[in-house]
This record gives C-alpha cells, structure tokens and sequence, in this order.
C-alpha cells in the first residue's frame, strides 16, 4: 500500500490510506516489532490470506494480486481495514468489475 505506484494504492482512495495510517514506511515500521508497531491481529491476517486466494481462485489468476488481497481486506467487516474500505466505497464486488 505505501508503495506509490502500485496496483493497490490506485485502488483505494488517498483518504482511507491516510485515515488508516498506511504512509510512506507503514508496512516497514509494522514489519519491525521492536520498532514499536502493533502486531496485526493473526486471526484477521488469516482470513485475508484465505480470502485473498478464494480471490483470485475466483478470477482464474495463477496468483493473489493486490487487488484479490483488497477485496479480501474489504470482506471483513469486523476489521478497521475493512470497515474504512467499505465506507470508502471500496467493495469485493467493485474490485471485480475494475
């Protein structure tokens, strides 16, 4: 996501990205625990991944692109990621037809 020219950052409007706290060096602060980022939770991280392949499954891709894994993000509704996708007009079903 914090990667400016990539499939994902396209997809997702600038204000979810910012309300989300996905910046420039977001994903490497939380990669690096001892930086003092939050761990994600492992629940919400596992079904994204399964999600993300029924995603792509779904397209025939050979692999999860950024767009599976958003879709994912934005089925679950029980996770913040989720929730901002949604209210930001970012859906499953949106991504599909992009």
């Amino acid at each position: 996501m914090a990667e400016p020219t990539g499939e994902a950052r396209a997809l997702v409007p600038p204000t979810v990205i910012a309300d989300l706290g996905l910046g420039a060096g977001a994903l490497t602060a939380a990669s690096d625990p001892g930086a003092g980022a939050a761990l994600p939770d492992a629940a919400a991280t596992k079904r994204a991944i399964v999600a993300a392949g029924a995603e792509s499954a779904r397209a025939g891709a050979p692999v999860a692109t950024p767009r599976h894994v958003l879709a994912a993000l934005a089925l679950d509704t029980e996770t913040d990621v989720g929730r901002a996708l949604r209210a930001a007009g970012v859906s499953p079903e949106r991504l599909r037809e992009q």
